[in-house]
């Protein structure tokens, strides 16, 4: 059996470690709203490289989907967790406006999360149009599912 030199296997192993380095900051960078050819330039890497780098991470996220109910519902239990998590950090922001965005965001994930929006779904796969929520039926069914929410806002 033919066995490749330390130095070779070591340098691998420190390009692999880079590329997975990389592939998270372009990540990070995409997940903050910067196009492609941004985030080569920010990187110092090729738009080709980029997209690889993107497409890789998007394939891993794809074979972790959860498949069944029970792992759907554990999943939406994390992501709720984690959104109501960020909401309160974004609140004690030393940037007012910067913080108000974040939870904004926030209360507008948890609202696609549990199905609460503004608009009449007019898909074509919906039988019949959902009526469109009021706002103050959001707020009032946010606050059923996030009175610790309330409670510290208080």
């Amino acid at each position: 059996m033919h066995r490749q030199p330390r130095q070779l296997v070591r340098r691998t192993r420190c390009q692999r470690a880079h590329g997975m380095e990389m592939e998270e900051k372009a990540w990070q960078l995409s997940l903050k709203g910067f196009k492609q050819v941004q985030i080569a330039n920010q990187l110092g890497l090729s738009p080709t490289r980029v997209s690889r780098y993107l497409d890789r991470r998007m394939s891993r996220i794809e074979q972790n989907a959860p498949l069944s109910k029970v792992e759907l519902v554990a999943m939406r239990a994390i992501v709720e967790a984690r959104l109501e998590a960020a909401y309160f950090e974004a609140g004690s922001l030393p940037d007012r406006y910067r913080g108000a965005l974040l939870q904004l965001k926030c209360l507008a994930t948890m609202a696609k999360l549990f199905g609460l929006n503004l608009e009449s779904s007019n898909r074509p796969t919906t039988p019949k149009p959902v009526q469109p929520s009021t706002p103050a039926e959001i707020a009032e069914a946010v606050k059923q599912r996030f009175p610790a929410m309330y409670q510290r806002a208080a």
